[in-house]
């Protein structure tokens, strides 16, 4: 199995990517946009927050990094470099 990686500019695709780790869970899809607007209004405070209700609505530590790497590449405007796997 070979590692790649891709970079994303875009962010309709870097949110796409971030639904599809959210699994359509509605609760953690509005905390995560939460995040990424306060952040973005420096709000953070209320950023903090919703970082720490994030970080324990999700015990899965792989998987909150993976929401925050690309989380904050949205706030960042930065491009996303990121890992897949062929089989």
């Amino acid at each position: 199995m070979d590692n790649k990686t891709i970079i994303i500019y875009k962010e309709y695709e870097k949110i796409s990517l971030l639904e599809n780790y959210l699994n359509n869970d509605k609760i953690l899809e509005t905390i995560v946009s939460n995040l990424i607007d306060y952040c973005i209004d420096e709000k953070y405070n209320l950023a903090e927050e919703c970082f720490l209700i994030l970080k324990t609505k999700i015990s899965d530590l792989k998987l909150f990094n993976k929401i925050i790497k690309i989380s904050l590449s949205i706030i960042d405007n930065s491009p996303l470099e990121w890992n897949i796997k062929n089989k």
